[in-house]
């Protein structure tokens, strides 16, 4: 039984890196330029994207719970949910390519080989017992902060800082 249990552990690990690995390539092919974006990110600040991350997690989970409190905002949260988790692994994707990248970037400069290799080091390392569970929160926190550091890969524009009396519409 101990020996059936570790062979379902393994299988789980594999099923999810590879799910993780298909999922990456799909947004890679979709939306190169954006995950560019976020692979950028990660690599030239990984400390600031780590503490983004901690932060705009924790935010996201206040504002969901805050609008989840009505029936009305209960649709609203589920799709604000459904989102997050979708942008949060698409950081996840990115900051593994960018791990990736660091490892064969010199041999190759296919995306999908950087998250290939990237997602086989995260499958690695997450079977080392308790350096798994903190490589794992890294990745997550930094997924999660590349995605809030671009403003969701250039999704939302910010403000000019000007407001017009005059309207939109004249100069």
């Amino acid at each position: 039984s101990s020996r059936r249990s570790l062979l379902r552990e393994v299988s789980d690990a594999t099923t999810r890196a590879a799910m993780l690995f298909v999922f990456g390539a799909v947004l890679f092919a979709l939306m190169g330029q954006r995950m560019n974006a976020l692979r950028i990110e990660a690599a030239s600040r990984p400390m600031r994207s780590f503490a983004l991350g901690l932060v705009g997690g924790v935010a996201t989970l206040a504002g969901i719970a805050l609008i989840g409190i009505t029936i009305i905002g209960l649709p609203v949260a589920a799709v604000l949910i459904l989102g997050a988790v979708f942008a949060a692994y698409a950081g996840i994707c990115a900051v593994l390519a960018t791990a990736g990248k660091a490892l064969v970037g010199h041999k190759t400069e296919n995306p999908h080989i950087h998250l290939l290799v990237g997602c086989a080091l995260f499958l690695v390392s997450g079977a080392i017992p308790f350096v798994g569970g903190l490589v794992t929160l890294a990745v997550v926190l930094m997924g999660i902060g590349v995605v809030v550091a671009t403003r969701g890969a250039g999704t939302f524009q910010p403000n000019s800082g000007r407001i017009s009396l005059a309207g939109p519409y004249r100069t």
